[in-house]
């Protein structure tokens, strides 16, 4: 599973980016599926509007906080790691 936090100018000031990334880190090594993971932040995304925006296997997450990581992980992450 790839999970990719988008790094651009107008994420990263939002709360997204790097930081993102961080907590996505942390929640999925509490989850024991970290090693499972592809964790990256890339460059802009390309939905400026709509950040912090954060990319699961290819389906685009909107106005991500910190607070949405452990739905997304439990809710997106795991599912597909059980196929």
């Amino acid at each position: 599973v790839r999970i990719q936090c988008c790094n651009g100018i107008m994420c990263a000031s939002g709360g997204g980016g790097r930081y993102l990334e961080r907590i996505f880190e942390k929640h999925l090594t509490d989850a024991g599926v970290i090693e499972s993971v592809e964790l990256i932040s890339p460059g802009c995304m390309g939905s400026c509007a709509e950040g912090p925006c954060v990319r699961i296997n290819g389906q685009k997450f909107f106005h991500v906080s910190p607070d949405d990581v452990p739905a997304l992980i439990a809710g997106e992450v795991i599912p597909l790691l059980k196929e």
